[in-house]
């Protein structure tokens, strides 16, 4: 009987290792699987994250581009707006060079002397001028280019003359440039040294005439003129007259890249000496204040 008792026990011992071992395996089936399905749900929400991810990335990408394409744009129109008030604010202005800084000179006298040799009629209140200081000299740095004014501007700095109106100033640079060799001993200087006369350009203008009169120098353009502080020019002699408001706008007409030179215009200059019609100085700012008369109002 202890025998049969014994082998009962073995048996139920074995037949539970069996079930043990079974229960363990089918666990660690189910604990694979479980993992497996965890690590499937982690790849996928990964990848719907990475993919939610990069799209909010790339739209950021664009979103800055966007941004700063329209804070570009609206620097620029700024700066249009800016040009164009400074630019109102000079348009009845002139400018004159060339001519030497005498102690005790009057700017006004210095201009009706140019009136009579140019057959200019004026009147007491058509016209103030001032002599630029030499401090005051931001744009003028260089001696004007064809001047003959050795000492250049910083030793014989700029006449600036303002007209009551635009036609006055018009009328007197038609009178200039029908008279055209319009020099120092005209006006009393012992010297045949060229006087040069042109339109008061805002600094962004300047650049811009400059680097129209280059594209003349090198026959890449007839005509070029200045009207109202804008530039003008033509391809050939029988073209109308386009209105030139940047270098960049200059270099699309002229079909040329800007890339690579900040305002391309090395590769329009010449190595010959300008043409006096090219010949064109500008002023720093200088504006008469507030609630001053302009008229006859004359600074040195």
């Amino acid at each position: 009987m202890a025998g049969e008792a014994e082998n009962n026990i073995i048996l139920d011992l074995k037949s539970f290792n069996d079930v043990a071992t079974y229960i363990t395996k089918e666990n660690e089936k189910l604990s694979r699987g479980i993992v497996d399905s965890l690590k499937a749900d982690i790849s996928c929400v990964r990848a719907e994250f990475k993919s939610d991810i990069d799209a909010l990335t790339n739209n950021l990408e664009i979103n800055q581009d966007k941004f700063g394409s329209e804070q570009a744009a609206q620097a620029d129109r700024i700066a249009r707006l800016e040009d164009t008030i400074a630019r109102m604010q000079r348009i009845s202005e002139l400018v004159i060079s060339g001519i030497p800084f005498v102690t005790g000179e009057s700017c006004i006298e210095i201009v009706n002397s140019i009136s009579k040799v140019i057959s200019y009629h004026t009147t007491s209140d058509t016209f103030s001028a001032f002599r630029l200081r030499k401090t005051g000299l931001k744009h003028s740095s260089k001696a004007p280019r064809n001047a003959g004014n050795s000492g250049g501007d910083n030793a014989h700095p700029l006449i600036v003359v303002k007209f009551a109106s635009t036609t006055d100033k018009s009328t007197f640079i038609s009178k200039y440039l029908t008279y055209k060799t319009l020099c120092l001993k005209d006006i009393g200087f012992q010297s045949d040294r060229r006087i040069f006369i042109k339109e008061n350009l805002t600094p962004s203008n300047y650049r811009v005439f400059r680097a129209c009169s280059d594209a003349k120098q090198n026959e890449s353009i007839a005509k070029l003129h200045t009207r109202d502080g804008i530039c003008y020019i033509a391809r050939s002699s029988g073209d109308s007259m386009v209105a030139i408001h940047s270098i960049r706008q200059l270099n699309d007409f002229l079909g040329t890249s800007s890339s690579g030179n900040s305002s391309n215009t090395r590769n329009l200059r010449p190595k010959r000496k300008r043409d006096d019609d090219d010949n064109c100085l500008q002023s720093s700012d200088h504006r008469v204040k507030k609630g001053r008369n302009p008229r006859n109002h004359e600074r040195t």
